[in-house]
């Protein structure tokens, strides 16, 4: 009897389409999902997690460390004003959110918390006297979302120059003398350090590492050329300039390439007396402006006089 065929028997259409229909009906919640990120999420995620992003993809952090202007000093080594800088933690401890809720430098405003920014400047009047000032409406907004970029809501790292400390160079021997006069014909070795430019967004990126630090050129002052050929002509007749300028070091070597603190040594032999102007030019990895110059100045002795220009 025809009604009692079996379903298959009855529907035969639908029994050939059935698994080309479950196979459309897998893509089609697999489309769903992606379109649809809060569907992941399966089910609610919290307040917390919402301030950072309402779909819950984001989680927020139990605290984060931010970095911030401490104190300022001259620096002789690019002739400005440079910044002190050391790590603070803020708490990130809202019942409700993940907003911070404390910090030496924080101010609030619309409900978020904000990160005063600032900058090391001259005093005015004051040659190489240095203060932090407040720019006012520059600020950075501060959360513990997971990807806040070390707190700052999604900053960008902005990395000054590197560093030369030129001031701190060491010569050797420390008086070093004219070849000429020099029984031991030492010459003069020096050592100097760079290092990678502080992040001026207050990111907590990571520092900028050196990938290249070298003397350009050693030239002799236009004061000691002077002074050779008038003052000490006069003491010891026939005193000439006995240099070919500028010229480079014999000898160079550089400790701690691709590191964020680099290492110069070089070596050159001095054939007269007088201040030697040596230029040395460091290049990090990271910032818009990679590179510095600066001028380290090296004396150079006769054994009959201490007295040079």
């Amino acid at each position: 009897m025809t009604w009692l065929r079996s379903f298959p028997q009855r529907y035969p259409w639908f029994w050939r389409n059935a698994p080309y229909a479950v196979m459309a009906g897998i893509i089609l919640a697999f489309v769903l999902l992606a379109a649809l990120p809060q569907g992941v999420c399966l089910g609610d995620c919290g307040a917390r997690d919402k301030w950072c992003n309402a779909n819950c993809t984001v989680a927020c952090q139990s605290g984060t460390v931010l970095k911030k202007v401490d104190g300022c000093h001259w620096s002789d080594a690019i002739g400005a004003c440079a910044d002190e800088v050391k790590n603070e933690a803020v708490a990130c401890a809202h019942s409700s959110d993940c907003n911070v809720t404390s910090g030496s430098r924080l101010h609030y405003q619309g409900g978020y918390s904000y990160w005063w920014v600032g900058a090391c400047k001259r005093e005015p009047g004051v040659p190489q006297q240095c203060d932090f000032v407040l720019t006012a409406g520059n600020n950075a907004r501060v959360d513990c979302c997971g990807n806040g970029g070390g707190g700052g809501g999604g900053c960008t790292p902005d990395y000054a120059p590197p560093v030369i400390h030129a001031k701190d160079a060491a010569f050797s021997p420390p008086y070093p003398l004219t070849l000429g006069q020099d029984p031991d014909r030492l010459g003069v070795a020096v050592t100097v350090t760079a290092e990678g430019g502080k992040d001026k967004n207050n990111c907590g990126g990571a520092k900028p590492k050196i990938t290249d630090f070298k003397v350009t050129g050693i030239d002799l002052a236009e004061s000691s050329r002077n002074w050779i050929l008038t003052d000490l002509a006069a003491w010891y007749p026939g005193a000439t300039i006995l240099g070919d300028y500028p010229m480079l070091p014999d000898q160079s070597s550089l400790q701690g390439k691709n590191t964020s603190k680099a290492t110069l040594w070089f070596h050159f032999n001095p054939l007269d007396p007088g201040f030697y102007k040596v230029t040395v030019v460091a290049t990090q990895d990271k910032g818009s402006q990679k590179s510095s110059t600066a001028v380290i100045t090296v004396p150079v002795y006769l054994i009959e006089t201490t007295t040079i220009r």
